[in-house]
């Protein structure tokens, strides 16, 4: 089990990973004091990490956040001085080569504090109930902690039970055990919150590469915009006063974008559209329906119909 939850931690960290760019680069799930930067969901109080590039979230944002999180005492933590505590930091600085592990400590501390409300050092009977490590995970999700944050926490926990169990690995094989369940319940608590990590980050690194998703309303900005200048070409056309060729390509392109982003046509298909074609359109229920090989039966408006369609010049 304790491989599976090394590969797990290895594969997140793949999917987390920046791309190679030389554009600005893309938010990570995690920096190197582990916690998480990706949409800055700082869940820290300040100053407790001595990681100097510990980015920090907006203050609205973040204030927020630490009002939720005081209101619901998921700050709480046990003394800096805890026997235990002091231990799991020296395992990280010395064995681990983690020197700036305020946060990981203070996320083990808040989780143990919550399942541990009183008292001043830790009990390790936490590790034969995992009920209250749940309900916990569950507040941080009800308050709106990010799933990469929550992901972090999990991953703090892991590298203290771990420690628990190198530490009592030679003299008391019933922890050890209890260890072992505690690191399942772990690998299966965070597959869910994994799985919408990752969502969020593919969503990130699309809007980051391709840009936020566009509505129809957004590409038919073009046709309303070009409406006042095509219909006063229009109307000079019907009246036969001088118009540019300029300003021919200019209508023939409006009445192009009738069909593409009025009526969904395909490139091609209007490519491909002649003139004949498009003069055996039929009336239908006041409007006007063109079908043939090329293009998909839509029907016009009569006003688009007009427009498109003027004696001699057609589109």
């Amino acid at each position: 089990m304790s491989e599976d939850i090394d590969s797990a931690e290895a594969e997140e960290t793949t999917v987390a990973e920046q791309p190679s760019t030389s554009a600005p680069p893309l938010p990570s799930a995690e920096n190197n004091t582990g916690e998480c930067s990706l949409i800055q969901a700082s869940e820290a109080e300040e100053g407790s990490s001595s990681d100097p590039t510990r980015q920090r979230s907006t203050p609205q944002f973040s204030t927020s956040l630490r009002i939720r999180m005081q209101e619901e005492n998921l700050y709480a933590k046990f003394p800096p001085e805890t026997s235990v505590l002091q231990q799991f930091r020296n395992h990280l600085v010395s064995v681990l080569q983690i020197p700036n592990c305020q946060q990981e400590v203070d996320n083990v501390s808040r989780m143990l504090r919550y399942m541990q409300p009183t008292g001043n050092e830790v009990s390790l009977d936490f590790l034969q109930d995992t009920t209250m490590l749940g309900d916990y995970f569950n507040e941080l999700k009800r308050v709106g902690q990010s799933a990469a944050t929550r992901i972090n926490y999990i991953k703090s926990m892991i590298k203290f039970i771990k420690f628990l169990k190198l530490e009592h690995g030679s003299s008391d094989q019933g922890l050890v055990n209890s260890c072992s369940h505690y690191l399942e319940f772990l690998t299966v608590l965070r597959k869910p919150i994994s799985k919408t990590h990752n969502r969020d980050l593919c969503s990130i690194r699309h809007d980051y590469f391709v840009g936020p998703k566009t509505a129809v309303h957004s590409y038919q900005k073009v046709l309303r915009e070009a409406k006042k200048d095509a219909l006063g070409i229009y109307r000079r056309l019907l009246s036969h006063e001088p118009v540019t060729e300029e300003e021919k390509t200019q209508y023939r392109y409006y009445c192009e974008a009738i069909l593409l982003l009025g009526h969904f046509q395909r490139p091609g298909a209007v490519e491909e559209l002649t003139v004949t074609e498009w003069l055996q359109k039929e009336d239908c229920n006041g409007r006007v329906v063109l079908a043939n090989n090329q293009v998909a039966p839509f029907a016009l408006t009569q006003e688009e119909a007009a427009v498109s369609n003027i004696k001699g010049w057609s589109l």
